[in-house]
């Protein structure tokens, strides 16, 4: 089943889950749980700026990152070492031996050509990022239609009519009599496992981070990977630990769904990117997808000396011939000699 199609599939079903067409499951309650009983007092990170979190800051990070090493690394860097064509091309095939040089890393001529490479480039990414993202969304819906866990404002929110002269005891089957709020909030109060906002932050934390540590080269600074880790890392920090502070969810909740975000981001970096880079203007089902991290500088200069050595090779050989043709002639003159000294230099 080719990509788009999984990609549909997917989202057919999360569609049915979330806008309720599949059923919720219905458990019951303990009059007196005190978990249950908190008031409803809003969201810290709400769920709009989850969704911006999630869909435009990676995005914006990558195509950022991609475009910075397509201008630095390949056009400042690269050409700097040859302004020679067809070496720049032996060294591009050198570190790069399954793609052509002349097509997928073809060095951008200007801004908008920079522009457009680094859009291409960071669309693989992207696209890899939301086909992970949407079997998260699709396996979080159906634990919490399948569990049916009451939140710790369920009582504030549902408003269960058993519960108004019920102190003690089990509460098997009830009905929401809350008329105030949407019939989707009132729904929601009963899904409570997993957490969705850490089980999404902590996704999408660890693929940034695992972006961040397989494209971005070895660079001076050693801190650079390691504060945009810590970055990401706060993100899915702040998105997870403020659902417990503003009672929304209870702390099993939020371990659930950063389980659930740490195995999601693990099977699709196994499954779907094959744990290495895609490379942008190579169909990935010719199987040349994926490339290794970025070459360091020290690389680049070790290939670029090789491609100099075997273009002097042939220089060497017609060095090797004027010596043999020189050695060979018994004429000793001045100017016999001064044109064999040029010709060994």
């Amino acid at each position: 089943m080719s990509r788009r199609k999984r990609a549909g599939l997917l989202t057919t079903l999360l569609a049915l889950v979330e806008f309720g067409v599949i059923p919720n499951n219905q458990n019951g309650f303990y009059c007196d749980d005190p978990s249950i009983a908190f008031q409803f007092m809003g969201d810290t990170i709400t769920i709009t700026v989850l969704l911006l979190g999630t869909f435009l800051l990676p995005i914006i990070f990558t195509y950022t990152t991609e475009w910075i090493l397509i201008r630095c690394q390949f056009k400042e860097e690269l050409s700097s070492e040859s302004d020679d064509e067809e070496t720049e091309g032996v060294i591009l095939g050198k570190i790069f031996p399954k793609i052509s040089p002349k097509t997928c890393l073809k060095i951008p001529a200007s801004s908008s050509e920079e522009a457009k490479a680094a859009l291409v480039s960071t669309w693989p990414w992207y696209r890899e990022f939301l086909l992970g993202l949407v079997v998260n969304f699709l396996i979080m819906d159906v634990m919490k239609v399948l569990v049916g866990e009451p939140r710790p404002h369920f009582l504030d929110t549902c408003r269960p009519d058993l519960a108004k002269n019920c102190t003690t005891g089990y509460v098997h089957s009830y009905k929401c009599t809350n008329t105030w709020d949407s019939i989707w909030e009132v729904r929601d109060a009963s899904k409570s496992f997993p957490s969705g906002h850490a089980s999404v932050s902590v996704y999408t934390a660890l693929f940034m981070m695992w972006f961040i540590q397989k494209r971005i080269p070895e660079t001076p600074s050693f801190l650079l990977i390691p504060f945009l880790h810590c970055l990401w890392f706060m993100w899915a920090m702040i998105c997870s630990i403020t659902r417990i502070i503003d009672h929304r969810h209870h702390w099993w909740d939020v371990v659930g769904g950063s389980i659930l975000g740490i195995a999601v981001t693990v099977f699709t970096i196994k499954t779907q990117c094959k744990g290495a880079l895609p490379v942008a203007d190579v169909d990935p089902e010719d199987g040349d997808f994926f490339l290794p991290r970025l070459p360091t500088r020290k690389v680049r200069r070790v290939c670029a000396t090789v491609s100099r050595g075997e273009n002097s090779h042939e220089h060497h050989g017609r060095q090797q011939w004027v010596r043999r043709l020189l050695s060979s002639s018994s004429s000793g003159t001045p100017e016999e000699r001064e044109l064999k000294d040029v010709a060994l230099s």
